[in-house]
């Protein structure tokens, strides 16, 4: 059985462990963060060449970026919303 001190100091250096820890999760979730936004950032600068050049070479299909997509898919969920709530009315 251990000492109260020994019991004491290991409490303490466990919560500076976590607190290590907690740092480098933190650390870490910046930069994923950092590294999607500029992921998203090269996609939708993709898109818009592709968008451009399709332009140029006659074609009409829209790529559509993210925030487009986002828009259109929030678009169609109020309105099946909508729909289902008019169909419930008494």
């Amino acid at each position: 059985m251990s000492s109260l001190k020994d019991t004491v100091d290991r409490l303490k250096s466990l919560e500076v462990e976590k607190l290590s820890l907690i740092a480098q999760v933190d650390d870490l979730r910046r930069l994923a963060d950092a590294k999607a936004d500029g992921l998203a950032i090269e996609i939708n600068a993709l898109k818009e060449e592709l968008n451009q050049l399709m332009a140029v070479v006659g074609e009409e299909k829209h790529i559509m970026t993210p925030a487009e997509t986002l828009k259109e898919k929030n678009f169609a969920y109020m309105k099946e919303l909508a729909a289902k709530t008019l169909n419930q009315s008494p």
